[in-house]
This record gives structure tokens, sequence and C-alpha cells, in this order.
């Protein structure tokens, strides 16, 4: 038997198109700005005594001497990992907590939210790899994590599809076309891949709810829509003009996510868990097999790893659009 060829997979990211509308006709006229005699007011200080406890996000191990700093007040973590700190303010205010052997989270703290912030942090070492991580959910650190931050719906196809049209490079369908039944083996494979969405993600999603959709012979249906609602992982088993080596996960987390499988992948467990890890917010930039480290993303044959685990884990640890090495999005109030 000849040896078998290696897969292509493919993620294809939802692009959000904003467009301005402008009317014809001069341009409007300014108003005039009048003078009413009021002062802006200044928000009324609050004080805010934080506490909580300071432990490392990977062995769970308190961190002594690590450092809080809210607004230009600062405590430090005792030999338990406790800290207190109080703070008169106003709003929101600048929050971060660094300690030796760690990398500092910055985000922001509410003068009027909860008193009790317990804290995480990222360890350098314990075989956290921040430039891993950043590879594999920032874009080599350019841009921020996506992750799911609600329990996405699975749901399989149980039709065979056949390709009618795919994009430029051939590399997705771009339009779809239910014919009979799929092999069975194509829903148990998906089944098994869903059944380690807990493994991948620090048991912050899990593998449920799962359907079933029929869909009658003869149906179309287009890509970045693929008849599903908001909030739904879909699996299609892909022949036609698909490429039989191809696999491929499309969408975006907290929208919806479809993934297709050709002809000769759909029965390769680790092609499964490698786009079901796409879906939850794994990506290789440089391609499956520019990876800095095998793993599940790549290179060919795809290996499910224990730092898969933990980095998975990480990601789901900390809000979406997380920046390196660990800084909350803006408008992120930590408490």
């Amino acid at each position: 038997m000849p040896p078998r060829p290696i897969p292509r997979t493919v993620l294809l990211l939802a692009l959000i198109l904003a467009t301005a509308c402008g009317g014809g006709g001069s341009s409007p006229t300014a108003p005039t700005a009048t003078s009413t005699g009021q002062q802006t007011s200044t928000p009324t200080a609050t004080t805010l005594t934080l506490t909580g406890a300071v432990t490392n996000i990977i062995t769970g191990a308190t961190i002594s001497g690590g450092v809080i700093e809210v607004g230009g007040e600062t405590a430090t973590s005792g030999a338990d990992g406790t800290y207190s700190l109080t703070v008169t303010a106003s709003s929101t205010q600048s929050f971060s907590a660094s300690a030796s052997g760690y990398y500092t989270r910055q985000s922001s703290v509410s003068m009027t939210g909860t008193s009790v912030i317990n804290l995480q942090l990222i360890p350098t070492g314990d075989g956290f790899n921040l430039a891993l991580f950043d590879h594999l959910f920032r874009e080599k650190g350019q841009n921020g994590t996506k992750r799911w931050t609600s329990q996405p719906t699975f749901e399989i196809w149980t039709q065979e599809f056949t390709c009618l049209e795919t994009n430029s490079n051939g590399e997705a369908c771009i339009k779809y076309q239910a014919k009979g039944t799929a092999p069975t083996i194509f829903e148990t494979n998906v089944r098994n891949s869903i059944a380690k969405m807990g493994q991948l993600t620090g048991s912050a999603l899990s593998g449920s709810p799962i359907t079933t959709k029929t869909h009658s012979v003869g149906t179309t249906l287009t890509h970045n829509d693929w008849g599903t609602t908001v909030g739904t992982i879909s699996f299609a088993y892909v022949t036609g003009l698909y490429g039989e080596n191809n696999a491929g996960a499309s969408g975006d987390p907290n929208n919806k996510i479809h993934i297709d499988y050709g002809a000769n992948v759909y029965t390769d467990q680790t092609i499964h868990l490698h786009e079901v890890a796409h879906a939850v917010g794994f990506r290789h930039p440089d391609g499956s097999n520019n990876m800095p480290q095998p793993g599940i993303m790549g290179p060919w044959p795809y290996q499910w790893t224990s730092t898969d685990e933990l980095l998975g884990r990480i990601l789901y640890l900390r809000p979406t659009g997380s920046l390196t090495p660990d800084i909350d999005p803006t408008g992120t109030i930590i408490n």
C-alpha cells in the first residue's frame, strides 16, 4: 500500500467587516457651544480594602513576596500568600500583581467591586512556555487570545455533503449539498474528540450538549452560515470538490464554528482532535508543520500532549483577548 498523504488542515477566521454609511449633501453644521455655568463634578473617592491569596496558576503553591499594586498603593503577600491592601480612590484603578519568577498580571479594579481578589500568577517555569503560548493563542504575540466565554453546542451532521464550490485556493468548501448518510465511524470519531473538550480547556468547557442533524437530500448550505445558530460547533463529512486529504475549521469562537473532514482523513482520530483544538482557540500561524514544538497543532503526525492540556487550561483561566505576557484586555475588571 502506498504511503498515506499528509493531511492538509486549514483554519479560516471569520472577518467582521465594518462599513460606515454617509448621505449626500453638505456637511452638518456643528452645534454652537453654550455655557451653563455648571462645573464637572469630581467622582467621590471610596475606600476599599482588598484581600486575597496569591498562588501559582499551575501548581497551586502559595506565593510569598508578591507585590499587589492598585492606584499607586502597594501591599506584599506574606508567607502564606495572603495580602491586604487598603485603597482610597474613585472609579476604576489600574491593578497589577508581580512576584519573582512570575509574569506580572495587569488588569483593572473597580472601587465599588468585590473586596476579595484571589490571584493566580503564571510562572516563568513549571512547564509554562510563553513563546509557545503566544504562538498557539496570540498569533505569535501580535494579538489577544480568542476563546469561548460560554458553553457551545456540538452539532454532528449525519449526511455526507458534496462540495459544489471551493474558495480560490481550494482549501475550503463554500457551497455544500446534502447527499446520503455519512459513514458511522465519522460520528463515532467526532464524539470521541468532543469527549476530550474538558481536558483541553481545564474543564471550562464540557463535551455536551451534543445534537445530530439530518438534512434533506439536496439541501444546499453556504460557508460562514452553515444553517447553524450562534454558539454552535458543527461537524461534516465532505466529498466532491473538497480535497480528500483536507480537514479544516472555519468561524470564530462565541459566534459559530464549522469543521469539515475529507474522505481520506475522517477516520483519523488525531485529525479530529486537531480540529477540535482549533475550535476552542488553538492556532498554528505558520502552518502545522512549523510549530515551536510537537503537539496537537503539529507537526504531522499530530500528538496530544500534557503541554497542550496545560496551556489550554491557562487560556481558559484568563479572559478572552488576553495580551502577552499576562495583560487583561481593555475594559476588564478583575473584581
